[in-house]
């Protein structure tokens, strides 16, 4: 017997992720990374001492991981025979996109991206049912 194929939407943020699913059930996953403001370090009390420095590196380690949990998160909702449509307003659409493809259950699909404003729930609904 064969599984049948639902039609998921996935819209998509930085912030959140809201899946919907073709019953029009929705869940909200909501992102946990954080936004950093790198202002730069303060200066020491000695002429030429050392500057009090926010590691760059260790920031941006730290927010790829973060999206990489996020999307994990995502991909958990979806099953591999399931038709998938990623959209949303910002390039976070474009990053769970390339995680689905890095997962070797999708690696095979076809999956979409269009951009798309923020919206609201029924908004979101009648656009996966539209697409």
């Amino acid at each position: 017997m064969q599984e049948k194929q639902n039609k998921i939407g996935i819209w998509i943020d930085f912030d959140k992720a809201v899946v919907i699913k073709a019953s029009e059930e929705m869940k909200t996953i909501e992102s946990n990374i954080e936004h950093f403001n790198v202002h730069g370090g303060s200066r020491s009390k000695a002429s030429n001492g050392p500057q009090d420095n926010v590691s760059e590196s260790k920031l941006l380690a730290r927010n790829k991981q973060q999206q990489h949990d996020f999307f994990v998160e995502i991909i958990k909702e979806v099953n591999p025979k399931d038709s998938v449509v990623i959209f949303g307003p910002a390039e976070a659409k474009l990053g769970l996109k390339k995680a689905f493809l890095d997962n070797s259950s999708f690696k095979h699909n076809t999956i979409p991206v269009e951009t798309a404003d923020s919206m609201t729930e029924n908004q979101m609904k009648d656009w996966v049912r539209n697409y």
